[in-house]
């Protein structure tokens, strides 16, 4: 596995520590609060987005650089069921929160925003990311422990992989793949019943492609970056199956995450 591989699959992993310590101040973890009294998750209102299904992500390019300031509006709100009372950033080569209580440095750009209990989060990896390690990076995804594979999701870039994931008593839904030589990450975190999981993944779908419409817009009006030499040796070691390799077609696992109590965001 050469260097680069390394290089993205910690990050992946360091992204998902970052996450996973996001999560752990949101739902009040090192007080003395009840958790048991979260707080309230806002009623989504009728979506007017477009699903993702509609848009053709396999098209548009991302620029490597922080899209908070491009996120739509009324698609966030309408991903969060109200407007985001809490907003934080952190760019590449920044510290930021890995784990509750320790802070790293972090090889990427990302935005999250909370508004009751509901929390959406983007990320862009500063280093560009070929094919083959884009490959790589969907493997590492779907072999995360407590995620599955969302059934016939459409594409978010190209390779993609949409997953939902338990966090405690919460559901992350991701949607994440290459856009040109992008990286990109878009997750809607909050406490899921499971017979409202089909709703918020098509409410994350919808944020997420409206999200990736908007970066692609800034990438038009930034000016054109040098060309990249990629590295000979970037594909990863362990073979790549059929499911990982980059397709137009929806994938077919299951939709549902493993069980967790009824009563939110990965991957990164």
């Amino acid at each position: 596995m050469s260097s680069r591989v390394r290089l993205l699959l910690l990050a992946l992993v360091t992204t998902a520590a970052v996450v996973a310590a996001g999560a752990w101040f949101i739902v009040g973890g090192g007080d003395d609060e009840d958790s048991s009294s979260p707080p309230p998750t806002p009623t989504p209102s009728t979506p007017t987005s477009t699903p993702l299904a509609d848009v053709d992500t396999r098209t548009l390019a991302v620029p490597r650089t922080s899209l908070c300031a491009v996120a739509p509006p009324e698609a966030l709100e309408q991903a969060l069921g109200a407007a985001p009372s809490d907003q934080t950033e952190y760019g590449d080569g920044q510290p930021a929160v890995v784990a509750p209580g320790v802070r790293d440095v972090v090889h990427e750009y990302g935005c999250s925003w909370t508004a009751g209990g509901t929390t959406a989060r983007a990320w862009v990896f500063g280093p560009p990311v070929t094919v083959a390690e884009g490959r790589g990076l969907v493997k590492a995804a779907r072999s995360t422990e407590g995620c599955t594979a969302v059934a016939k999701a459409p594409a978010f870039g190209r390779p993609s992989a949409a997953l939902t994931c338990a966090k405690g008593k919460r559901t992350e839904v991701s949607f994440r793949g290459l856009f040109g030589d992008a990286w990109l990450t878009c997750t809607l975190e909050e406490r899921v019943p499971r017979a409202a999981r089909a709703e918020v993944i098509d409410r994350a779908g919808r944020w997420c492609g409206a999200l990736a419409v908007a970066a692609s817009e800034l990438a038009a009006e930034l000016p054109e970056a040098p060309a990249t030499e990629q590295p000979t040796n970037s594909t990863p070691s362990e073979p790549t199956s059929p499911t990982d390799a980059a397709t137009d077609a929806p994938t077919d696992a299951p939709t549902d995450a493993p069980s967790e109590p009824a009563s939110s965001s990965e991957t990164p």
